[in-house]
């Protein structure tokens, strides 16, 4: 099948059928066929020990037992309402704080006055208030973005899902 003939200068080559070539076409794109499959199909949050992440929007990742967290320490209304309900209040809020990063609420001085007086009211946090810390963070940020659509009239498209 495979032929090796002798060209000008002791230069080598293979000659191959037509079929070969082909056969040899075929199998690189079943394979790329077979690796956008996997890619497109597999899971990488689990493969890579991530089991437990509940949602991420932009550079914030929750896992379950964080949700839960932030759930139990939200309040008695947070407590009556089904977990559903609250992670997709939870993730609107995320979305909206996100927004707010992007648009740099979260760089404004009356802003940051307001996150250094909470801290120094949470110095010597523990967990839960480590945890409370954060969702106050992204809670803060996600009611100044509201405020700023709604007062300032900002272009809604400048935060939009293709930038968070």
């Amino acid at each position: 099948m495979l032929e090796k003939i002798t060209v000008i200068e002791n230069h080598e080559m293979l000659l191959v059928s037509k079929r070969a070539v082909f056969v040899f076409i075929g199998a690189l794109l079943l394979m790329t066929l077979a690796l956008m499959s996997f890619f497109l199909l597999a899971d990488f949050d689990y493969i890579l020990g991530r089991k437990d992440l509940a949602m991420k929007v932009g550079q914030t990742s929750i896992s379950l037992e964080e949700l839960k967290q932030i759930k139990r320490i939200s309040g008695i209304r947070s407590q009556n309402v089904p977990e559903a309900v609250f992670a997709t209040e939870f993730f609107e809020t995320l979305l909206l704080s996100e927004g707010g990063r992007k648009l740099g609420i979260d760089r404004k001085p009356e802003f940051i006055k307001r996150i250094s007086d909470f801290d120094n009211a949470v110095r010597n946090a523990s967990d839960d208030e480590t945890i409370a810390h954060a969702v106050f963070l992204i809670e803060e940020l996600a009611d100044s973005t509201r405020a700023s659509i709604i007062n300032q009239n900002v272009d809604v498209t400048e935060i939009s899902s293709d930038k968070i």
